[in-house]
């Protein structure tokens, strides 16, 4: 999915604009939750956060505006700097998703959250609003997260309105998202996550080590920080 296509969506359209809202609940719900003191907020901006106070928050994006310019999957930031950090649809837009989630396991610190949001490719949004074919189903997604270590904590599905970009079809067909919510959850257009990095028993590599890898070596110790094996 093309970054900037699906951020003019979000900004420029009834049914985008309504998503945009739906995500901000969501992610503003679980930083309440989590009361970080340190924030990364990457790629699509859906809101300004109410933050808790002192807490030290950045934008970092590959294009401007961003308090910080850089790509996804190559963050600037040291190992472990992040109580949590917060993605808006950038695993349906990163060209591979378990680099850049070894890269926010890399920064997020022991039993800090990544707050997430993607497309459920199954929806029938597939049909129409959006070209979502090439992102991960739920099931691809959580299958990935947990063989890089990522525990699931909490989620919620949201948005059952059909893929229509029309004000009237946001106003008038709200009530789908109860009925969607109890009778067909899975179809659901977007998915919400928030992951705790857990790393029980594991003693973290030095930043001069973490600097020597390349991006197979950063895969492969995620996938090891996972099991328990890594020294």
């Amino acid at each position: 999915m093309v970054y900037q296509d699906l951020n003019n969506w979000l900004n420029d359209t009834p049914l985008g604009r309504y998503l945009k809202n739906q995500e901000f609940d969501f992610i503003q719900l679980n930083l309440n939750n989590e009361q970080p003191k340190t924030v990364l907020r990457v790629g699509l901006n859906v809101g300004d956060f109410r933050l808790p106070e002192k807490c030290a928050c950045w934008w970092q994006n590959h294009v401007l505006p961003a308090d910080v310019l850089a790509e996804h999957q190559r963050t600037p930031w040291q190992m472990q700097t992040f109580d949590c950090v917060v993605a808006a649809h950038t695993l349906d837009c990163v060209d591979a998703p378990e680099l850049w989630l070894a890269e926010m396991w890399r920064i997020v610190k022991p039993n800090g959250r990544l707050i997430l949001t993607g497309f459920n490719r199954h929806s029938w949004w597939r049909l129409g609003a959006l070209d979502i074919s090439g992102c991960l189903s739920l099931a691809e997604s959580k299958k990935l997260m947990e063989s890089m270590g990522w525990q699931i904590e909490r989620g919620r599905f949201m948005n059952y309105l059909p893929p229509i970009n029309s004000q009237m079809v946001v106003d008038k067909l709200g009530f789908l998202e109860l009925v969607g919510n109890r009778w067909l959850p899975h179809g659901a257009a977007v998915y919400g996550l928030v992951l705790r990095k857990d790393v029980v028993g594991v003693h973290p590599l030095g930043e001069a080590e973490w600097g020597e890898l390349d991006e197979a070596a950063v895969l492969a110790l995620a996938k090891q920080a996972y099991s328990g094996s890594l020294k």
